[in-house]
């Protein structure tokens, strides 16, 4: 073990505090506007009819789970639920038809094994929009749930912020 003058040990351990100092400082000075951000209140804006198309290929537990979330929004405007269903071998379309029973505004489309010869998402998708009634279409999928019960106002309030936008992107926690 090396042993050190007094002072310069002293000095060491003073050297270290000033570094602790200026980088709680610089944590707290810097990061304090993330720590209290608060959302800026806007003026009410318009609510747009929208549709939401969810793809689901043998997702009925995700869909039992997650679909709530996309129907119970608080949405006042017309929007409607399209739920395409991928070939699926589960029990996806028995879910979706109990889902159906209580939101008039859900859309089940069920592809056939025809379609099939189209392998991925895009077909599925593509009829999905193709289906759409409203202008603006909202895209999310069976394992994800909206992070509030604003997310469609939310998702077609920044469409329609300002002149020009055509697509609006948002971001989606991974949790394990």
């Amino acid at each position: 073990m090396i042993h050190l003058p007094p002072f310069v040990a002293d000095i060491i351990f003073y050297v270290f505090c000033a570094i602790i100092a200026v980088q709680a400082f610089y944590y707290l000075y810097f990061f304090r506007r993330l720590a209290f951000y608060k959302e800026p209140l806007k003026p009410a804006s318009l609510q747009y009819p929208v549709s939401v198309i969810v793809c689901a290929r043998d997702e009925a537990q995700n869909l039992a789970s997650y679909l709530p979330g996309i129907l119970v929004q608080d949405y006042k405007t017309t929007h409607e639920i399209i739920v395409v269903n991928d070939n699926s071998i589960d029990d996806t379309k028995y879910v979706l038809d109990e889902f159906k029973k209580s939101f008039k505004n859900l859309n089940h489309i069920l592809l056939t094994q025809e379609a099939k010869m189209i392998s991925g998402k895009k077909f599925p998708l593509g009829i999905g929009i193709k289906s759409a009634k409203h202008e603006i279409v909202l895209l999310t999928d069976a394992d994800c749930v909206p992070a509030t019960e604003n997310w469609m106002f939310k998702m077609q309030d920044a469409y329609s912020q300002a002149e020009g936008i055509e697509v609006v992107l948002g971001y989606s926690a991974y949790n394990k």
